[in-house]
């Protein structure tokens, strides 16, 4: 953290952000708390080599609560991603001058990115409803292996999204050195794993980032409001 906090920051203090919109940041320390405990929490269910048997009984056991805690988090973490795509966004388009390219990007990165989460938020609803209200009904065994096939792929519906708003921040962050070069180019290199077959192993690094660069920019927002009231 001492390499990030020896960056200067470039946020006008005449266009210091009001006091609510001041927290926005926060929404990507929440989605890195968020997505660091949905990695945890799923690397104990099937993967995509279990068995018809083994991925049935699995939601048949716990489809009430793992469905409703996996709609409610995926919804959560496209409401907190749209946030702090706003917030990074602002951070960016105060140095950017007359071009708004790369704050353009992220933002729309963060609602594609967003969308996707939002989507695949229907994959555990009919997983669980399915082993749970249509079990005894032939067919359905298959047809709940075919859902979390589809689950354990879902992470696709997010990448695109995903490498927009990273690379944008990264090339954004240092044009105008709206964030510290250590996180500007670890969103580059994000940006562009999640464009690869390395996609899936950059969502281990997402985490640590959004809470960093959400701290970085609520210091940083703080240091603003401070200047003006000053």
């Amino acid at each position: 953290m001492s390499a990030i906090a020896v960056e200067s920051p470039t946020l006008n203090p005449a266009r210091a952000p009001e006091r609510r919109q001041r927290f926005l940041p926060i929404s990507g320390v929440l989605f890195g708390i968020l997505l660091a405990l949905a990695l945890w929490l799923t690397s104990k269910e099937p993967d995509d080599t279990a068995t018809a048997k083994q991925v049935f009984a699995y939601w048949s056991e716990h489809g009430g609560g793992k469905m409703w805690l996996s709609i409610l988090g995926l919804e959560l973490a496209a409401v907190l991603l749209v946030t702090f795509g706003a917030a990074l966004r602002a951070a960016i388009r105060s140095g950017e001058g007359a071009t708004a390219t790369y704050s353009s990007l992220v933002f729309g990165g963060a609602i594609l990115a967003a969308m996707g989460f939002a989507t695949t938020s229907i994959l555990p609803a009919a997983a669980g409803r399915a082993a749970a209200d249509k079990a005894a009904e032939p067919g359905v065994e298959t047809a709940v292996y075919a859902i979390e096939q589809l689950r354990s792929w879902d992470w696709l519906m997010w990448t695109p999204g995903l490498t927009v708003m990273m690379v944008a921040a990264g090339l954004g962050g240092l044009r105008t050195r709206a964030l510290p070069k250590t996180l500007s180019w670890t969103a580059v290199v994000l940006g562009v794993a999640f464009f690869t077959p390395l996609g899936f192993f950059a969502f281990f690094i997402l985490p640590p980032w959004m809470i960093a660069t959400g701290v970085v920019l609520y210091r940083r927002q703080r240091v603003a409001a401070v200047g003006v009231t000053a």
